[in-house]
């Protein structure tokens, strides 16, 4: 496993309080820190409270990004359900006859489904001669799956909504802060927190004298 490199240089005081990067498996530290320095240059943090609000926008951003991934490969996933969906009504009107029930219909059509990505180029051609006669192409396929994982899909809809809006705040309080505080006093506030946490840290190594 890979050491991290340290987050883009901010405050050293505050940097030892931001805790590891939010990442998941395949998602780049470098990634994240870009997107970290480019949200701090824009802000333009003036002290050591509006830099943890600059990491919780960076996270709530970064979040955001990472679910509308998500909603991706959330859809891809439903293809194989999705077209077997499709071939229900359409492939298995007399080919089950005799033995014609809910339960063999869907099993067929949910084989026949998988066997369109498999590598069986037979049974692939096949199956895409069928759909051809219908209209069903890949469009179709995602489109069902899209309502395959709706339900899904709408409940990451409200946690980006979620995200999106404590974004909002954490900008309003940003805003409301500086107009509460003069920026010469937020300067003398943050030399006091800075001290504040110099002393509470342990791996400080100087000591009064």
């Amino acid at each position: 496993m890979t050491k991290q490199n340290p987050l883009p240089l901010v405050l050293e005081d505050v940097q030892g309080f931001f805790g590891k990067r939010p990442l998941v498996a395949g998602e780049k530290p470098a990634a994240y820190d870009a997107l970290f320095s480019k949200i701090a240059a824009t802000v333009n943090p003036g002290d050591f409270i509006e830099w943890l609000y600059v990491r919780d926008y960076v996270d709530l951003t970064w979040e955001i990004q990472r679910i509308r991934r998500f909603q991706d490969g959330i859809i891809n996933n439903g293809r194989v359900e999705a077209l077997g969906r499709l071939l229900e009504p359409v492939t298995y009107v007399s080919k089950y006859d005799e033995y014609r029930t809910e339960y063999n219909v869907r099993r067929n059509a949910q084989s026949d489904a998988k066997a369109y990505w498999s590598d069986n180029a037979k049974e692939k051609k096949a199956i895409t001669s069928e759909m051809a006669k219908y209209g069903f192409d890949d469009a179709a396929i995602i489109a069902e799956a899209f309502g395959v994982k709706l339900p899904t899909i709408e409940i990451t809809d409200r946690m980006v909504a979620a995200a999106e809006s404590r974004r909002k705040k954490i900008l309003k309080e940003i805003e409301r802060r500086r107009e509460a505080i003069p920026r010469s006093a937020r300067k003398v506030i943050d030399a006091e927190s800075t001290e504040i946490l110099r002393l509470a840290d342990p791996n400080d190594s100087k000591t009064d004298e």
